[in-house]
């Protein structure tokens, strides 16, 4: 859920209004992108605290990209306990958009049956960026880690449409929640009078509850 650094379309930052959002569709796990914290722009507040907070669930915020004294990245929230596996910014293409940094976070996610691998992940505009991004994801340090067992869930702002390298890279080793469901096209994403792109995304292993993860991310993307 990419929270754009909880401004809604009337320019107001209120991170209660992200909460109240989430709350409304009861889910489990959350994957955020865009939050600010201490960060003049949206009064100095710590978004991702104050989500977790009025939800009642444990989190765990990745700064990718530190500005003035404050910060901006990813979080995951989540009524289960969890602990961090890896939390590491993304390769950057030189001389593309220096201003705002890529990053990933890995949690492991504790349920009374098992334990869920906990990817979110927020990937470059340009295309060269996202393949770049995807690839690493991939290899032996993310997805294909010996600790990286399903269940999987990877899920983020992608910056990338159903066609693109970028989803068929992701699709060769998981699988689209939506197209599990039979889904042939793809809910748009982005926010919009009229939305169109499918931007975001949760993969999953074949081990993942495929309904229950994706009628929480189709409600949300319809609230978004």
């Amino acid at each position: 859920y990419n929270t754009h650094s909880c401004v809604g379309k009337d320019g107001k930052s209120m991170p209660l209004r992200i909460a109240e959002v989430i709350s409304n569709q009861k889910p489990d796990i959350v994957a955020l992108q865009e939050l600010d914290v201490s960060l003049r722009r949206t009064e100095f507040k710590d978004q991702a605290c104050t989500i977790a907070e009025e939800l009642q669930m444990f989190f765990h915020f990745y700064p990718c990209l530190h500005v003035e004294h404050g910060q901006f990245g990813n979080a995951i929230l989540s009524r289960f306990p969890m602990k961090l596996v890896l939390a590491e910014s993304l390769p950057v293409v030189p001389h593309l958009r220096r201003d705002e940094s890529r990053g990933a976070l890995w949690m492991e996610i504790r349920l009374n049956c098992c334990s869920v691998q906990m990817i979110t992940t927020h990937l470059g505009i340009t295309v060269r960026e996202s393949i770049s991004q995807a690839e690493i994801l991939l290899s032996s340090r993310w997805l294909a880690h010996p600790d990286c067992k399903p269940p999987i869930i990877l899920c983020g702002d992608l910056n990338a449409t159903p066609r693109s390298r970028t989803y068929r890279l992701f699709s060769g080793t998981l699988t689209d929640s939506q197209r599990t469901l039979g889904q042939r096209k793809s809910s748009p994403t982005w926010p919009s009078a009229l939305p169109f792109l499918c931007l975001d995304y949760i993969f999953v292993s074949p081990k993942v509850n495929v309904r229950s993860v994706s009628v929480i991310r189709n409600r949300l993307t319809r609230m978004a």
